[in-house]
Parts: structure tokens; C-alpha cells; sequence
């Protein structure tokens, strides 16, 4: 959820999909990764044929064309213009993005990225309505996003649930990404400034509904449940308000075997077939400092979910992405069991 995700099918040098096994966390692989900028712990590396060119993009905008039709979409459905993240970091809302809080933000194509990504208006769509988003329509618009799927998904978001542990949220603890909670990986959160401190899910409730998309994931015609992020902007630790929190678990998981994988081609991956006219519910769960989870039932925070990313084609070298916050919803907690 924080930092870029590349183009590797051609490069063969990482995973191509999927969650980290358990005995690749243990082994710090996981930590490895977060410490070069990943909230995605051991989560998908994002795989995207992009559009191949402005003509086929504009061909896919029907009736409005142009950088507004995306946002006078959502407004009719609903949604809220909102200000920037750069605008709320300036008002003292947002914690301000500085070289220090981001180590990408020093390089040219990701700076340029970062200032799409924080300088593009939020549109805040309410929790339980549906909600129309076209690939190409985002694509075009001033956020440039894109939900790794070409065409339009109705998607909603029917809120987020706060449970005290995995086992709480029905949860096996060998089904999770990885255990937040652990004394192996609070040692290596310590390690990299995170810091010791115990850890919950937040499980956010999605319902996608295919209209008439088809995935980007070439190989496998997947939808990734990883598209989506949950942050807090009032969060003492800038990461997490920037970024968002660790990817912990998906109700979709499930293995996968490709002949591209490593090893025996057997992975886990976040990810779920839907047809067009088809619809799936599909939870996430985040890990959560317990400590952010109390502010924000005492009102000194709110949780909001994000969904797709912003992007910058590197040609041979691949797409960088970078988290958009252009399609978002704020949450109301509710209490697991």
C-alpha cells in the first residue's frame, strides 16, 4: 500500500502473485520487503496490461469524454468531491509527504507519481450504495487510476468491523498473510521503526458486481482483493496515514497453480473469477494498531477505504503504481464479536 508496484513478469526476479508462505515470512522475506517501502507484506506484486494507447482508451468513454467524466459520474451516483491530500496536509489535517516519511520520493518518476497521487481531488462515495467505476473513465481522469480491470465493475463498500484477534474474526491463523502479533515480526518491526506494539484486524465488507470488466492479470482472468487499502489520516505514524496498514488476509484466498510460479507453481493469491453479470462479496482484513483502533472509536480518527492506483508507464521497464486515494469511503467501526 505504500511504494511502487513494477512490471516483473518479464523480469523473473519476484513472485509473480499471491501472499508469501508462511516459511518465506518466518524467514524475513516479508520484513524485506516493507523495509524497501511495501505495506503490502508478502502481497500481490500488481501485473497490468494498462490500455495500449489514448485511442483505446477514449473509445471506451461512451457518452462523456475527456478528465471530468469520471468525477461527473460519481458525483450523480453520490459522491463527494473532496480536497487533496496535499490541500489537508497544508491546512494541518494530513500528515505533510516529506523525503524522510517516503524514501521514493527523491526520484523523478516516482516523484511524479507521489504528485498525482497527493495533488488529485478525492471523490468520498457513501458506505452501502453502489457504485459505478470505469477503468477507462479513471484512467482519463486527473488521478489517472487504474482498479486493474478494463471496463466498469459496480462496486460497494458496506463497511469495516473491528475484531480483537483472527480467531475473533473467524480466522485461521495459518490462512493469514502473516501475524502482526508474533514475537518474530514485532522483532523486525522494531527493527525497521514500527516499534513493539500489539496489533488487530479491521475487516472491511466489499461487494463487486461485474458489468462488463475483464481482468488486467493477463495469465490468470483474476480480480485482485489486494486493489483495496485501508488508511487512517490522523495516525501518528505517517505510513499509515499515507499508505495505509498491512494486507493481513482476503476471504478469496485460495491456491493457484501457474506454471510461471516458483517452485512447484502452487501459490496463494487474493484474488477472485467473476463473470460479467456476476456479483461476489469479498472481506479484507488489515492489521491495525490496537491503540489506533481506540482513537478512533473515541472519534480522534477515521478509518477510510481506498481502492485502485494511480500509474506511470515506464515502457520496457514496466508500470510503476503508486496508491490513489481518488476513490474512497469513510467508515463507521463496528464492533466484532
Amino acid at each position: 500500500m505504500f511504494g511502487f508496484h513494477r512490471n516483473q513478469r518479464e523480469a523473473g526476479g519476484m513472485r509473480p502473485f499471491g501472499k508469501l508462505s508462511r516459511s518465506e515470512a518466518a524467514g524475513g522475506v516479508a520484513i524485506a520487503t516493507l523495509a524497501v517501502g511495501s505495506m503490502l507484506v508478502g502481497a500481490p506484486v500488481v501485473l497490468r496490461a494498462l490500455p495500449a494507447n489514448a485511442d483505446t482508451i477514449e473509445a471506451s468513454v461512451s457518452s462523456k469524454k475527456g478528465a471530468t467524466a469520471a468525477i461527473d459520474r460519481a458525483q450523480e451516483e453520490g459522491g463527494v468531491l473532496s480536497t487533496s491530500a496535499k490541500e489537508r496536509a497544508e491546512s494541518g489535517e494530513y500528515p505533510e509527504l516529506t523525503p524522510e516519511s517516503e524514501p521514493w520520493i527523491g526520484r523523478p518518476a516516482q516523484n511524479v507519481l507521489v504528485d498525482r497521487a497527493y495533488t488529485s481531488r478525492r471523490v468520498e462515495f457513501p458506505v452501502g450504495k453502489p457504485v459505478t467505476l470505469n477503468n477507462e473513465e479513471w484512467a482519463t481522469s486527473e488521478a489517472k487510476v487504474t482498479f486493474g480491470w478494463t471496463g466498469t465493475m459496480r462496486v460497494t463498500c458496506n463497511g469495516a468491523t473491528a475484531y480483537e484477534d483472527y480467531a475473533s474474526a473467524g480466522i485461521a491463523q495459518n490462512a493469514l498473510n502473516f501475524d502482526a502479533n508474533s514475537a518474530d515480526w514485532q522483532d523486525k518491526a522494531e527493527a525497521i521503526n514500527y516499534g513493539r506494539e500489539p496489533y488487530q484486524l479491521v475487516v472491511v465488507d466489499m461487494t463487486f458486481e461485474n458489468i462488463d470488466a475483464t481482468s488486467q492479470m493477463g495469465d490468470l482472468g483474476e480480480f485482485y482483493a489486494s486493489e483495496l487499502g485501508l488508511y487512517n489520516e490522523s495516525s501518528s505514524i505517517g505510513n499509515y496515514a499515507q499508505s495505509g496498514y498491512f494486507f493481513a488476509w482476503s476471504s478469496c484466498d485460495h491456491e493457484v497453480r501457474d506454471e510461471h510460479a516458483e517452485g512447484d507453481g502452487v501459490w496463494t493469491s487474493s484474488t477472485f473469477s467473476l463473470d460479467p453479470g456476476a456479483s461476489q462479496d469479498v472481506q479484507v482484513a488489515f492489521w491495525v494498531p490496537k491503540r489506533e483502533v481506540e482513537e478512533v472509536r473515541a472519534g480522534k480518527g477515521e478509518f477510510v477505504a481506498r481502492i485502485g492506483d494511480t500509474f506511470e508507464s515506464e515502457g520496457d521497464a514496466g508500470d510503476l503504481h503508486y496508491p490513489s486515494k481518488a476513490v474512497s469511503w469513510r467508515l463507521d467501526l463496528q464492533e466484532g464479536k
